[in-house]
């Protein structure tokens, strides 16, 4: 199954500060990504990629969400990273039948 590539980035728009969504567009020998519908005056964050998964409420996942775990009896909070070259959570197994986005570390710092 090919995993779908997309990135979104916190950025400052013309509406203000806000987490900009970008699509994949291919041109002659490559992919580059386009904002979708958005003029972008600065970005604020990195590019945070998808990680292909969903949470249990049909939610993309992204590099740096942070996402609740439920799992014997209590709830886990973690903060999903890309390391060594997959995406992961630290000192966790995940089961992405149990996780739930409640935020990410740039719009929800206090998550930390």
């Amino acid at each position: 199954m090919k995993r779908e590539i997309k990135f979104r980035a916190l950025c400052e728009t013309d509406e203000g500060i806000e987490m900009v969504y970008f699509e994949p567009m291919t041109f002659d020998n490559g992919l580059w990504f386009q904002a979708m519908q958005k003029h972008i005056n600065e970005h604020i964050s990195p590019p945070l990629q998808f990680t292909g998964l969903k949470d249990i409420n049909g939610k993309d996942i992204y590099e740096g969400d942070f996402i609740k775990l439920h799992e014997y009896g209590d709830d886990v909070y973690k903060e999903v990273e890309f390391r060594n070259g997959s995406f992961c959570i630290h000192g966790f197994n995940w089961n992405k039948k149990t996780a739930e986005v409640i935020g990410n570390i740039y719009e929800n710092p206090e998550l930390l």
